[in-house]
């Protein structure tokens, strides 16, 4: 069997397993749980990697070639060791950095068919990362993150990892479809123990802290808020199987992971799954009649849920006005505080706007008379400002327009765009948390796969127009800006539709 297929069969089984994976005898078990897997992930790839790549860097070596290959080895070395425990997060990290070196040493990177500017951009966010540790007000739990959260720059590290194994993995159409099932099908038996969860049965309980005995879905998430960040990301690449293949277990999947996002209660991916449907509903130009048929679901799977619980759900919906009112009135405790952290976190902007205070670092900022109002700002634009200052932000975003917005092609292209819009709207509610930041890699990934996958803009799937004249597009291309049509009447909309 070639090395690829090992690698991509490797990738297919960590992403189906990733979601379920939980050590309870430890603590912070959830978050902690899922740091351990990425950190043995990285060390596997990054293994591998190594082996793939080091002759070639020792030959270059010998011949006197690329010398400081060496001396950067070196101090990553020495700072591991010797400022950072040993311990495997910090094996981990040094692994990644050893086969990130080797990779680029031998130049291998030019063949995975990566636009320039997404190269460049990724090289300009790994060396401000590195000025941020290195510059931060903690060193410490900027590199690991804090203990019940774990988004520090190891995990961001682990994620990147993800990234170019996706790239270097998939290479076709099959093999694009078969990430995204995989991402489905682990997401769809996560659903089922938040189901599960949400009528009172629960299978984890020792993952669960507040919020048993039916209050709220979070399965192996640990969190609700966490489990809905993660279905937010994962029924994107579930409906884009569904209104492809039209087949029963993928309409399933979708519902289930529906429902979750209704039993985990969190508003803020409730207005990020609505403006998801709206898109889906004015821009989709075909698959319409699957599209209404999941709709239909949507609204069956609402009604039977509604009286679960004494009616919990009713209840959580009709709180959003009360939160409305709040908020007008400039009240702290609309959005459960929100307006209380944006206000604190605004505030702190202006100190770390330059360099940033390091990731995971918001619990830090206060000093010992100063009770901070969250350990996150529940705001990734916020949240970014504060711990990687405004080049990180800028870099960071530039990087999601690119990979999600500018290089996607084919029928992928339209859910990339949506992808994209979902992700800044949910996030101006939650943060960004392991459990989602690797299906946020792979979806990166994937998207910007798909300029090399589907070159051919004709197969399209959402609301962009074929090229008038049906050139075939190279994946070094840009993509090409299509006029949007004007909007046809309604009565015309509604009799092509009726029509198919």
């Amino acid at each position: 069997m070639q090395r690829n297929s090992i690698s991509r069969i490797f990738l297919y089984i960590a992403i189906a397993v990733y979601p379920l994976f939980i050590i309870p005898d430890i603590q912070f078990s959830n978050s902690t749980s899922k740091f351990v897997f990425l950190s043995l992930l990285s060390i596997v790839v990054s293994s591998i990697a190594c082996y793939r790549f080091f002759p070639e860097a020792i030959f270059k070596l010998k011949q006197g070639r690329n010398p400081l290959i060496l001396v950067i080895l070196a101090v990553v070395f020495v700072y591991i060791f010797l400022v950072l425990d040993f311990n495997i997060f910090s094996i981990s990290l040094l692994f990644e950095c050893i086969a990130l070196i080797l990779i680029l040493n031998t130049r291998q990177i030019g063949d995975w068919h990566i636009p320039k500017p997404v190269i460049q951009v990724a090289t300009l966010i790994i060396a401000w990362s590195v000025i941020e540790v290195f510059f931060s007000i903690n060193q410490y739990t900027s590199l690991f993150g804090q203990g019940h959260r774990r988004t520090g720059f190891i995990t961001i590290a682990h994620a990147g990892l993800i990234f170019f194994l996706v790239i270097r993995t998939v290479r076709d159409e099959k093999r694009f479809n078969a990430l995204l099932n995989a991402v489905a099908l682990s997401g769809g038996v996560v659903c089922v123990f938040g189901l599960l969860e949400y009528f009172g049965l629960d299978v984890f309980p020792f993952s669960i802290t507040g919020y048993r005995h039916g209050l709220r879905s979070c399965a192996t998430m640990g969190n609700p808020n966490w489990f809905a960040s993660y279905l937010v990301l994962i029924i994107v690449p579930s409906v884009f199987l569904y209104l492809k293949t039209g087949r029963i277990h993928h309409l399933f999947l979708t519902v289930l992971i529906y429902s979750n996002i209704l039993t985990a209660l969190t508003r803020g991916a409730w207005l990020a799954f609505f403006v998801f449907i709206c898109i889906l509903f004015f821009g989709l130009r075909t698959n319409r009649l699957r599209l209404m048929h999941l709709i239909c679901l949507f609204g069956i799977t609402t009604m039977i849920l509604m009286p679960v619980n004494d009616w919990r759900l009713v209840k959580r919906f009709g709180s959003i006005a009360d939160e409305y009112e709040l908020l007008l009135e400039g009240d702290d405790r609309a959005g459960s505080k929100r307006l209380e952290i944006w206000k604190w976190a605004a505030g702190q902007i202006p100190s770390h706007l330059a360099l940033g205070s390091g990731f995971d670092t918001i619990d830090d900022l206060g000093n010992n008379t100063e009770q901070l109002p969250s350990s996150k700002t529940h705001n990734i634009l916020l949240e970014y400002l504060i711990t990687t200052g405004l080049p990180g932000t800028i870099l960071y975003f530039a990087f999601l327009w690119l990979c999600l917005w500018k290089y996607p092609l084919g029928e992928f292209r339209f859910f990339a765009h949506v992808f994209f819009i979902v992700y800044i709207v949910q996030g101006m509610f939650i943060h960004d948390t392991i459990q989602a930041l690797p299906f946020l890699a792979v979806f990166l990934g994937l998207a910007l796969r798909s300029n090399f996958i589907f070159p051919n803009d004709n197969a399209i799937i959402g609301a962009r127009l074929c090229p008038k004249n049906g050139a075939r597009l190279c994946p070094q291309d840009q993509p090409q800006r299509v006029r949007m049509p004007r909007l046809q009447p309604i009565a015309t909309r509604l009799r092509l539709f009726y029509s198919r």
